[in-house]
This record gives C-alpha cells, structure tokens and sequence, in this order.
C-alpha cells in the first residue's frame, strides 16, 4: 500500500480516537468538545462521574449557552438552562443532575429549588 495513504488512514484513526491535537482532528472531522471552555476542575466532573450530563451540557453550549468565567457561574448557568427549558425528559441526565447540584445547594439558593422541583419532575414521569 502506498505510504501516503496509510499515513493518512493512520492519523484519520488518531483523530477519531481523540489521540490528536484539536488543531489536526479538526481537518479529519474530529469529535467537537464544548466542555473545553469550561474550568477544568467543572470539565473533569462532567467527563467523569456525570458523563451523561456532560453531553447534555456540551449539547446546551452547541446550542448557544454561554460558558461563563468560574465554576461556579457555570454551575448556575447548567442550573438556569434546566430550570429553563429542562432535560429533555431524561431520567438519567436529571439524576446526575441532582447529584451534581446537590452540593451547590447553598450557593444556588432559591435557583436550587427550582431545580430541584424541576428535576422531580421529570423523575415522576420516568
């Protein structure tokens, strides 16, 4: 086989398997990361433990939500946007919603009620 072509087959691969710098997965169709605006420490969280609000969050900021400056202002941004529009009826995603807001209960005040019914919600439907 021509070099050429297994070189480009090969970081064609890398690109898919996330191996590669965002500047070469752009050019192979790489997977978009909108959590990478996020802090790092918020980012980790919801690739991790609460993947499945991860994605629900990346789809939010693809759709327009804007990743604000801290943590915790995104924390309140995530809580806004369920509150606002809801989690698309997902039992899953609002259970790890739950999980992760809970302790932000403080800091959110009465937004974390709001959420919290929000989330019941869609619970009982499930």
């Amino acid at each position: 086989m021509n070099i050429q072509i297994l070189l480009i087959l090969s970081l064609v691969g890398f690109a898919a398997t996330g191996l590669l710098p965002d500047a070469i997965t752009g050019l192979f169709g790489g997977k978009n990361n909108s959590l990478d605006g996020l802090d790092s420490e918020l980012k980790a969280e919801l690739e991790g433990k609460y993947k499945k609000l991860g994605a629900w969050v990346n789809e939010k900021i693809e759709q327009g939500l804007e990743p604000g400056k801290d943590k915790l202002s995104n924390v309140k941004a995530i809580a806004r946007e369920i509150v606002d529009h809801g989690v698309d009826e997902s039992k899953d995603v609002a259970t790890e919603a739950s999980e992760f807001l809970h302790p932000y209960k403080g800091d959110l005040g009465i937004l974390y009620g709001e959420v919290k019914t929000r989330l019941e919600e869609v619970l009982k439907i499930n």
